[in-house]
């Protein structure tokens, strides 16, 4: 809804005012890039959340209770595994394979 909205119109008005703001194709990669470089240091600075477990403490905890592990974590690639340090695990986003 609104996060789709605000995408189209960064769409329509981007463009529009890269070509009023700026002459040549240098000058806007520099804004972009100085853009760019604003927002890591922006998303730098939010709080961490409080009570966050990595995938390792899930490990630990389930080779203390000597539990299996099912089957899709044990086909995890390594990629895969890397990014579920930083994003929570949700119980209900996991569904079955088609």
């Amino acid at each position: 809804g609104k996060l789709g909205m605000a995408v189209g119109l960064a769409f329509m008005v981007g463009p529009l005012l890269g070509s009023v703001l700026f002459k040549t194709y240098e000058q806007a990669a520099i804004f972009a890039l100085a853009c760019l470089i604003g927002a890591v240091l922006l998303i730098s600075m939010l709080p961490r959340p409080l009570s966050y477990k990595s995938h390792d403490d899930e490990k630990e905890q389930r080779q203390q209770r000597d539990i299996k592990p099912t089957l899709h974590e044990e086909n995890r690639s390594s990629s895969v595994s890397f990014l579920h340090r930083f994003v929570p695990d949700v119980p209900a986003a996991r569904t079955p394979p088609a």
